[in-house]
């Protein structure tokens, strides 16, 4: 069994080729129309990964903070995971959605479960490794390069936590928010900020640990 899910480890390291693969079949097949081409961009780059994902935590959803690496739990998130690393490999394929105010977090909200909150502002180089893991309130800015990460691997456990912000915060820019962190209400950080894991911050301070 162990084997098994070994495998099908390596076969998810594949979803971006695939993704990748199917984009350039889409236009080989429907090069000369241009129109249906762009829907079909459109589906398997927009669509089909948070699909899966959304699919995936349907059936089994991961609830817990703490999963044993290479669990079942842990091949679950390995799968959601692998349907997002062609966003980091190809970060224009989100700057392109942040160009129109409001898209970019509807995507988000509504195709990957995000909680994300109105008048949200995504500077160019944000980073999202987990987007289901997102708990985002109102008036929330994001300064340029901010890393969001709900995933960490410590001490031989997968840590998977929503990154929880609250109401009227400006992170500042190339911060670097890990699984658990919590920025209240109110507050501008400093940059470069570095979040421990369920960590939480309040007038731009670190006040504890959360248990």
């Amino acid at each position: 069994m162990k084997i098994f899910y070994r495998i099908l480890m390596l076969l998810f390291n594949y979803i971006p080729f695939f993704l990748l693969c199917s984009v350039l079949t889409a236009i080989w097949k429907f090069h000369d129309n241009f129109l249906l081409l762009f829907r079909v961009i459109i589906v398997i780059i927009y669509v089909i990964p948070p699909l899966i994902t959304r699919i995936a935590l349907l059936i089994h959803p991961l609830n817990k903070t703490e999963y044993e690496l290479f669990s079942k739990e842990y091949y679950i998130w390995w799968l959601t995971f692998c349907t997002q690393i062609i966003y980091l490999r190809l970060p224009f394929l989100e700057e392109i959605l942040r160009i129109i105010p409001g898209l970019y977090s509807m995507w988000l909200r509504v195709f990957w479960g995000a909680k994300i909150g109105g008048f949200t502002y995504w500077a160019p180089g944000t980073r999202i490794l987990d987007r289901s893991f997102l708990n985002i309130g109102n008036n929330v800015i994001f300064s340029a390069d901010v890393r969001l990460n709900p995933h960490a691997q410590l001490n031989g456990k997968l840590i998977l936590a929503p990154v929880t912000i609250e109401d009227n915060v400006l992170v500042g820019a190339y911060s670097l928010l890990i699984s658990g962190t919590v920025l209240k209400a109110n507050q501008t950080t400093k940059p470069f900020l570095k979040s421990a894991p369920f960590t939480i911050w309040d007038n731009g301070v670190k006040v504890k640990n959360a248990d």
